[in-house]
């Protein structure tokens, strides 16, 4: 007879709730640090010679969560630039390569 409330040994043992519960810590432990080494990585990028405008202001968008404002005259023109290391006018220009792609999809 089937009893639903019975535990069948399956060849596995448990293990004391104390041991999941630090294993469980350390994956979290290696998941938060993996995510700031991935972090730490965009924001050098963000800022090297190396990484073109778009590039760098590409990762300073994602790791804002925001859009490169469409005014150049906007207030977080000036921190994107200084954020990114790019002179205003880099990153005005950006934002002009950026109107000209609209107006071409637009079409």
């Amino acid at each position: 007879m089937y009893d639903k409330y019975q535990t069948y040994d399956n060849g596995s043992h448990s293990r004391p709730a104390s041991e999941v519960a630090a294993e469980r810590r350390e994956q979290i432990a290696s998941q938060q640090a993996e995510l700031q080494a991935f972090k730490d990585r965009d924001l050098a990028r963000q800022t090297a010679v190396d990484s073109t405008p778009e590039m760098r202001i590409a990762l300073w968008e994602r790791r804002h969560g925001l859009a490169l404002p469409r005014d150049p005259r906007h207030p977080l023109v000036q921190f994107v630039a200084t954020s990114t290391e790019l002179g205003l006018e880099q990153v005005r220009q950006e934002q002009k390569t950026r109107a000209l792609r609209r107006a071409a999809v637009a079409r």
